[in-house]
């Protein structure tokens, strides 16, 4: 199917993704799909469950998960003497299995929510949604528009002015340690990705205060 040029916040949901956003704690992060032909958005918990997430390290989990996790630590030092423990994390997910990055196929972590819901890759981009906070009914959260698998793969309908240019990317430079010479994330197109933070700000995920972010 084409990709969808004309941006629209009338957008569906999956109900077992919108539940585990409500569960999710506060540094939860989500990597979403939308799907501009059919007009849907998908979301899935990630969790560190490689040993480079979990040790903050590795070009593409540094500072990604770090939200999510923290160490224990000896009673009489106070010093780190144990694994990683991810305290973000809410298991039995409703969604997903807390390891789907491991058992689902695809290269990327937006192309195996791509292949668990059998999306036409040719007409979807690509997001990360951070859960910031929920107070009185109202949520806080991020939603950074970059992803290099789906937004620069050019798919039926795109023209050049459609594809966000790559941005600055955080995690990827400071891991490289090479300041300027770490190619960015290309990000999704900004009109879209303004239909998308108006969707959110709305029912049923009412995250009334949501920021960008081109990391």
């Amino acid at each position: 199917m084409p990709y969808n040029k004309v941006p629209t916040s009338e957008l569906g949901h999956e109900d077992l993704n919108l539940q585990d956003y409500k569960q999710a704690k506060p540094g939860q992060w989500f990597i979403g799909v939308l799907d501009t032909h059919n007009k849907k958005v998908y979301i899935l918990p990630i969790d560190p469950q490689t040993d480079s997430a979990k040790k903050n390290t590795g070009q593409r989990n540094r500072n990604r998960y770090v939200s999510g996790v923290t160490f224990d630590t000896d009673e009489k030092t106070n010093k780190v003497s144990g694994p990683v423990i991810n305290l973000h994390q809410t298991t039995p997910w409703k969604s997903c299995k807390a390891n789907w990055l491991d058992i689902t196929t695809g290269s990327t972590t937006h192309e195996r929510i791509q292949v668990k819901y059998e999306l036409d890759q040719d007409n979807l981009l690509g997001f990360t949604l951070i859960k910031i906070a929920e107070h009185a009914g109202k949520g806080f959260g991020m939603l950074k528009g970059s992803s290099n698998t789906m937004n620069m793969r050019g798919g039926a309908g795109w023209d050049v002015g459609d594809c966000g240019l790559p941005s600055h990317s955080f995690s990827r430079a400071t891991a490289d340690d090479k300041s300027g010479t770490v190619p960015g994330t290309v990000q999704m197109p900004a009109n879209w990705k303004k239909a998308l933070m108006d969707y959110f700000k709305g029912p049923p995920y009412k995250i009334t205060n949501i920021i960008s972010s081109l990391d």
